[in-house]
């Protein structure tokens, strides 16, 4: 089977907009390749079927853009409970803005880059190079890529690419933040959910090429679609192997492309749609590997207050949470949350006692028995760590699965706390041994601190 359209000179074309390369399920949890055209036509009965977030996140967004887009040149608003024709119309008129492959000009690639790389490049999940520790590990330039997936991987450019080498820099919205979405039953669903156009959309990257500097206002669609990384795709060899990411057999798989580093990106004006602030400053995903402290990994408890003021959300949302946490040039994790927002008001107190639970949760942390022999303070502070390492998250992801019916009103904050009593009470039965008037006082001490609540009075004063 050959995915792409050969000339009769051999030339190979692929064009995005009626090539089928979107990976979609369907109700009855089939799943089919389409193109764009096929995808809008069907957006009530299918959604994407990416299984790593990055792509699901990434895809939506160039969909979107491109809706985006079509609206605007248009002037045929959203409506009704399906994509409109004429911007179905509009979009397969400017298909030859979205060749993929071919002579001509190429969809988010440039000609005349000459630093050779493995197709691998665009796709992180792949252990390659030196990133030896994965019992899977392919080998550079003999591990071919379908052109479906170096598709999804090019639309990863914009959002998951970070500085490396001393010219390779990061992309507009530098180390990439907590990305939040609004998701749908279906894709139709999760468009009109996240559908907030801003008045200076500007043009995309296949339309105009980007032309911001570090320091200026970037119109919505130009931001949403520059690439971190200069690319061209070179064309695929017929090959009958699979497909080291999706494991597919297309007949023809990629090797090698051109790729280099795009200038100075990064932009302290431009606001991500989908990014979480707090304080005014974009959340990111923190490094687990760095401070070996898993209990600071994935806080969507610690997320939830934030995506209240930077979303429009309302009862019943399900909001898609992907975090991407890096080291410099260095991937570290990929993680993916869903937060269901109750159907019902949200009681108004939760979300201001939401916002206290970390720091009460740290304090209940840091509540150590550190017995006064010098000699046991160092294994006292290593039962600590272990103990908050391997009890905490299992806590956690407890009370992640608990925040709807929190939120709802149906839980109280006790209960939340609750929740840790399995930590604090085997930390003090493993840092405070003997029964002694006053071990027995300590172990009580570190037993039943739980996290409290804390609320501000109207003198602003913490109680």
């Amino acid at each position: 089977m050959n995915i792409h359209d050969v000339t009769n000179g051999g030339i190979v074309n692929y064009n995005i907009i009626r090539n089928p390369w979107l990976f979609m399920v369907f109700k009855d949890s089939t799943t089919r390749r389409l193109s764009i055209i096929e995808a809008l036509e069907k957006a009530k009965q299918a959604h994407l079927a990416y299984s790593n977030p990055m792509d699901r996140v990434a895809v939506f967004r160039f969909l979107l853009a491109a809706m985006y887009w079509c609206w605007k040149e248009t002037a045929v608003p959203i409506q009704g409970d399906r994509i409109p024709k004429e911007w179905v119309d509009y979009l397969e008129g400017k298909a030859d803005l979205f060749e993929f492959l071919g002579e001509g000009k190429r969809f988010m690639q440039r000609s005349g880059l000459s630093r050779l790389r493995p197709a691998s490049e665009l796709i992180h999940e792949i252990p390659k190079g030196n990133n030896f520790w994965h019992f899977y590990h392919i080998r550079d330039y003999t591990a071919g890529i379908c052109t479906h997936c170096m598709v999804s991987g090019t639309l990863r450019l914009p959002l998951f690419f970070v500085s490396g080498r001393p010219n390779l820099k990061s992309g507009i919205n530098g180390s990439p933040p907590i990305y939040a979405i609004r998701w749908g039953k279906n894709l139709w669903d999760t468009i009109c959910l996240n559908w907030q156009p801003r008045e200076d959309l500007g043009e995309p990257i296949w339309v105009e090429p980007y032309r911001y500097k570090p320091e200026e206002k970037v119109p919505l669609l130009s931001g949403m679609t520059v690439p971190a990384r200069l690319l061209y795709i070179d064309d695929p060899i017929l090959d009958d192997r699979p497909c080291c990411v999706c494991g597919e057999r297309p007949g023809s798989l990629h090797y090698t492309c051109k790729f280099e580093a795009a200038g100075t990106l990064e932009n302290p004006n431009w606001r991500d749609p989908f990014e979480i602030r707090s304080a005014e400053k974009t959340t990111k995903a923190s490094d687990i590997t760095g401070t070996k402290k898993l209990k600071y990994d994935v806080k969507t408890h610690r997320l939830l207050p934030h995506i209240m003021d930077s979303m429009n959300v309302k009862p019943g949302d399900r909001i898609l949470l992907v975090g991407f946490a890096v080291d410099k040039a260095k991937y570290v994790d990929i993680w993916e949350r869903v937060i269901r927002v109750p159907k019902e008001k949200i009681a108004e107190d939760s979300i201001e006692l939401l916002s206290n639970l970390h720091k009460s949760i740290k304090q209940t942390a840091s509540n150590t028995y550190l017995p006064n022999r010098k000699a046991r303070k160092d294994r006292a502070k290593k039962l600590k760590e272990s103990l908050q390492n391997d009890l905490l998250p299992d806590a956690e992801s407890k009370v992640d699965k608990l925040m709807k019916e929190y939120l709802a009103g149906e839980l109280t904050f006790d209960a939340i706390a609750s929740v840790y009593s399995k930590y604090t009470r085997t930390a003090a039965r493993m840092l405070v041994t003997g029964i002694s008037s006053k071990q027995i006082s300590d172990r009580n001490l570190i037993a039943y601190s739980l996290p409290k609540a804390i609320t501000e009075n109207d003198s602003g004063k913490k109680q």
